[in-house]
């Protein structure tokens, strides 16, 4: 998931799958937390969220409360230009957001693979 402060820094955060229903009910988009006790880890793998070094993982100790200490919504998406997405002069790896229109769709292929079936 991605976390955003009060300022639109952005740092990527993880929960590991065992403690996903700990966080469930406390965690919801658009919403502010205050989230304590957290471990901080380097975010140098081939894929990221965000362009950050580090990130946030969650534990059984880590504390998620209410807050509505942002005083103004933050628009939290990055558009890349169409001609950056063209040129692919983007650090591809780091996610970014993009608007498309879908103007056919096809029906689903289903395939083996593996000796197991899988739609396309």
């Amino acid at each position: 998931m991605i976390l955003m402060d009060q300022q639109g820094a952005k740092i990527q955060a993880s929960i590991k799958k065992k403690l996903i229903s700990d966080f469930k009910n406390v965690m919801e988009e658009g919403t502010v937390r205050v989230i304590s006790d957290f471990a901080v880890g380097s975010n140098s793998r081939s894929y990221m969220l965000v362009n950050h070094p580090f990130k946030l993982n969650f534990y059984k100790t880590t504390k998620v409360k209410v807050s509505d200490d942002f005083a103004e919504i933050i628009n939290p998406y990055v558009f890349p230009s169409f001609g950056d997405l063209l040129m692919r002069n983007l650090d591809m790896r780091v996610a970014f957001d993009i608007v498309g229109l879908v103007v056919s769709i096809d029906p689903m292929h289903v395939t083996q693979e593996d000796g197991r079936e899988k739609q396309k």
